[in-house]
C-alpha cells in the first residue's frame, strides 16, 4: 500500500490543501485513495503525528496508523494520505512516525 505523507509547512495554505481533501475525500476513496480520521473540526491529522514527539509514548499514534492502513486495506483503497503542519515541527520525531509505515511505499509531499 501507499503512503502520502503532506507535509505543509506552515503559512503556505496547508489548511486550505487540508479544507479541499477534507471535503473530497469520498472522491478520493473512489479512486483509490483514504483521507480518514478527521473531522469537521479537526481536517488535518496533527492528533496522530503530536503522539511521536520526542519523549512521549507513541502508542497512540502506532494504532491509529495502522488503523487506517487496516480500514484502507478493508476498503480495497491503495493509498492512504495524511496531512500535517506538526511533520515540520523539530519536537517531532519523524523517523519514528515514518517508520510506523514499515513494509508501505512511503512518498513524502512538501
Amino acid at each position: 500500500m501507499k503512503v502520502i505523507l503532506h507535509i505543509g509547512v506552515h503559512k503556505t495554505g496547508t489548511s486550505a490543501i487540508q479544507e479541499f481533501l477534507f471535503r473530497n475525500s469520498g472522491l478520493l476513496g473512489e479512486r483509490g485513495v483514504l483521507y480518514d480520521d478527521v473531522t469537521p473540526e479537526q481536517k488535518n491529522h496533527h492528533h496522530i503525528v503530536e503522539n511521536f514527539e520526542f519523549g512521549r509514548d507513541n502508542a497512540g499514534g502506532r494504532k491509529a496508523i495502522a488503523g487506517l492502513l487496516k480500514s484502507a486495506h478493508r476498503k480495497n483503497i491503495g493509498a492512504v494520505l495524511l496531512s500535517s503542519e506538526v511533520l515540520v515541527e523539530g519536537r517531532i520525531d519523524l523517523a519514528g512516525f515514518v517508520n510506523s509505515f514499515a513494509g508501505h511505499d512511503v512518498e513524502a509531499i512538501a
